[in-house]
């Protein structure tokens, strides 16, 4: 598994660290991250985290961007602050740095949820209520899946020969 997916809760202790899932330490393991980079979600209040890999693509891509434009100028604040820990399979813990926790409302519990390629980390009650809205969102909405494809088979296929 090199993809975060699903979402755990978690204590944060007194000196302000958490444990990383052990699904989400088998990711990091199969990206090869020697690195757990954290940084303020710049689309709500949750903590965005990913390995080493994905870090660095983040970077590449600002640096593709025009110097000194609003967009590059946004990118570098938000990263600016970032949070870097070295990543080995022992590690059981990771410090939440306050200014992180402060974004994101963490006291004394939090939740890793899965994002594919990221994963985010929130306040238990903020990260219910992001995924109440989401659920609202999808009713109204009705999203799907049909032009996404498995392998050689588009879903919308797959599902009208099931």
């Amino acid at each position: 598994m090199s993809r975060f997916f699903s979402s755990y809760a978690v204590n944060v202790d007194d000196k302000s660290r958490v444990s990383v899932p052990p699904r989400f330490k088998q990711a990091l393991k199969a990206q090869d991250s020697k690195e757990i980079c954290l940084f303020e979600n710049p689309t709500s209040n949750a903590i965005e985290g990913c390995g080493s890999a994905y870090w660095e693509f983040m970077n590449e891509e600002i640096e593709k961007l025009e110097r000194y434009s609003e967009q590059r100028e946004f990118w570098e604040a938000i990263l600016a602050s970032a949070s870097i820990s070295r990543f080995n399979e022992s590690d059981t813990r990771i410090l939440l740095p306050e200014d992180l926790k402060l974004h994101a409302g963490i006291v004394d519990s939090a939740v890793f949820a899965g994002r594919g390629t990221t994963f985010e980390i929130w306040n238990p009650a903020a990260f219910q209520a992001a995924r109440t809205e989401a659920r609202s969102w999808g009713r109204a909405n009705r999203p799907t899946l049909s032009g996404f494809t498995v392998g050689a088979k588009s879903l919308s296929r797959w599902s009208a020969s099931q």
